[in-house]
């Protein structure tokens, strides 16, 4: 007879409250075949009645020992139909090229596309996985060993979005003896003793003598991640309330802080500041090591045009007396060419430019995004906005010489970005706007112009 363990009994109470797992949800559970998983299953199938769980059983095939991971997965799809459950198997794509990423990085990447497909398509609410107390030491000791800090101590998170990781407060050893107790069956995968794979060269090679120092390192190390989540989770919502204060928008789209008001704070909340404001979801993009250390070397020494490259195409720059951040545009530019017309409107990278014809204003602006010229100076002739060059030159408004439209960037203060996107409008290869910055002196309303015409230049 199958004797009640313990185990079952604290899973049960670990999920009586509906905190972790809300009563009446819809789960996809996550099983490779391993007694982690296999365990995780029987606990969630035996549940009370009273929590409602809806299950499905998904498996992902990474292909890596040939024909045991196929019988792996035939394993699982037999296990989930005695269960009376669908499976859903996904195969990881045979490619040898990860984009710099270990095998281990582009196979998890892999695997959770794939749980997350679907549990959106099928309509799942969470997608639990069997990480247990011994990974969450294995973790803590690789982010230790990166030198992660805080940011990294937090290891594995026990719910994050719809990713549920129940067995996390369970050791292995817990794990071991309630399967031996149930006499459930599951499969060996013999790639976990290849100390190729640094997690295995950590769980083999690192854990063991630290456990036989100290036999409860585990419950160490899961404290240890569980104040570093608590004090991340405080030190999160103060730098909300910063980035609520210093971080602006400016009229690109930019965000924009003073350095004074940046240098102001201790470097921790000057990094997670930066880190904050370029992604979208904190929590779930941890940074390495040495992305931190680039950060805190640009933050204590960078001088005014210097440039930081961070993930995702995010760049920061040191605009004299501020801070600018912006994600960069894979798309370059585009040169347009078009006749002048008595309405145009043209998108321009990130920018629109519009020409209409116009009775003559009571008093011209000088607004750079909003200038008027005599019609007749383009009238019939080929039009052009493309990127500025080295080496453009303009008669600046008011001004009898030729002036390089570079020394003008200068002179007008536009910092680097600004200049990166900079457009002008050539008339028959007269460069007439330096848009958003400069008029021409040839193209100006004069007291003989007839026909008036309105540019504008907006951010869109």
């Amino acid at each position: 007879m199958k004797r009640r363990s313990n185990l079952h009994d604290q899973f049960a109470r670990h999920l009586a409250s509906g905190r972790l797992i809300p009563h009446g949800s819809v789960v996809l559970v996550a099983v490779s075949g391993g007694v982690d998983s296999v365990v995780l299953l029987h606990l969630l199938l035996r549940t009370p009645p009273v929590l409602g769980l809806t299950l499905g059983v998904a498996h992902y095939n990474h292909g890596v020992r040939g024909q045991a991971s196929d019988v792996d997965e035939a394993f699982v799809k037999d296990l989930a139909h005695r269960c009376g459950l669908k499976c859903f198997a996904g195969r990881l794509p045979d490619v040898t090229a990860h984009s710099g990423e270990s095998w281990e990085a582009h196979a998890r990447r892999h695997r959770y596309r794939f749980l997350d497909e679907v549990a959106s398509v099928q309509g799942f609410h969470l997608i639990t996985t069997a990480h247990h107390a011994n990974d969450q030491a294995e973790t803590v000791l690789m982010r230790m060993m990166d030198g992660a800090g805080v940011r990294g101590m937090g290891g594995i998170h026990e719910r994050r979005s719809s990713i549920v990781r129940p067995l996390l407060p369970f050791t292995k050893d817990q794990i071991l003896t309630y399967a031996r107790a149930q006499e459930l069956s599951w499969r060996e995968d013999q790639s976990n003793s290849d100390t190729r794979f640094r997690r295995n060269r950590i769980r083999h090679e690192v854990l063991p003598p630290i456990l036989k120092s100290n036999p409860d390192f585990i419950e160490s190390a899961s404290r240890l991640a569980d104040e570093a989540r608590n004090l991340e989770n405080l030190l999160r919502i103060e730098v909300e309330k910063l980035k609520a204060s210093l971080v602006s928008e400016d009229a690109f789209g930019r965000m924009v802080m003073q350095t004074s008001a940046v240098a102001a704070l201790p470097m921790e909340f000057q990094e997670r500041l930066i880190h904050h404001s370029v992604t979208s979801n904190p929590r779930q993009s941890p940074w390495r090591h040495h992305l931190w250390r680039r950060l805190e070397n640009f933050l204590t020494a960078c001088e005014t045009g210097q440039v930081l490259h961070l993930p995702h195409g995010w760049r920061m720059l040191r605009d004299r007396d501020r801070y600018i951040l912006t994600q960069e545009k894979r798309e370059r530019q585009a040169a347009f060419e078009f006749a002048a017309d008595h309405a145009v409107s043209l998108i321009c990278g990130q920018y629109r430019f519009g020409m209409n014809v116009t009775p003559p204003p009571a008093q011209l602006t000088r607004e750079p995004w909003n200038e008027y010229i005599d019609f007749w100076t383009v009238r019939n002739r080929n039009l052009q906005l493309r990127p500025w060059q080295p080496g453009d030159r303009m008669r600046p408004l008011g001004m009898r010489g030729f002036k390089k439209v570079s020394d003008l960037l200068i002179d007008r203060k536009i910092d680097r970005f600004r200049k990166e996107e900079q457009t002008v409008l050539t008339v028959d290869g007269k460069l007439a706007w330096l848009c958003g910055v400069q008029l021409d002196e040839r193209f100006k309303v004069t007291g003989a112009t007839e026909e008036v015409a309105r540019l504008t230049w907006a951010h869109v």
